[in-house]
């Protein structure tokens, strides 16, 4: 395997990686937000205090469905996707040609 393949493996991983820690992350943040909203309690980070019960549960679900999806998926997913640019700027360039071997890259010049 050759290391232009090896770095674009490793790419993939990564990828694979930091999407699923992303699609963990949204899912556990909407079940624990979600479950808050009907329980009642403080929303963390923000200090929202929510009242809980059926009524308030499905206020908070709707809210969470249309704002929240843009808060806990989409602002992380495009800090992920710049992250992820800016490591792969920092890398040098990738050799895109192999070396055949038995054959040198700078060929001495034969003398006449």
């Amino acid at each position: 395997m050759s290391t232009h393949h090896h770095d674009h493996d490793s790419d993939d991983l990564a990828s694979a990686v930091l999407g699923s820690l992303l699609g963990t992350f949204t899912v556990a943040a909407f079940a624990y937000l979600g479950a808050l909203g009907f329980a009642g309690g403080t929303v963390p980070l923000v200090g929202w205090n929510l009242a809980g019960g059926a009524l308030h549960g499905l206020i908070w679900l709707a809210l969470l469905g249309s704002v929240g999806l843009v808060v806990l998926w989409f602002v992380p997913l495009m800090a992920i996707a710049a992250a992820s640019a800016a490591v792969a700027r920092l890398r040098p360039a990738r050799v895109t040609a192999t070396r055949r071997p038995g054959r040198r890259l700078f060929p001495l010049k034969q003398a006449a």
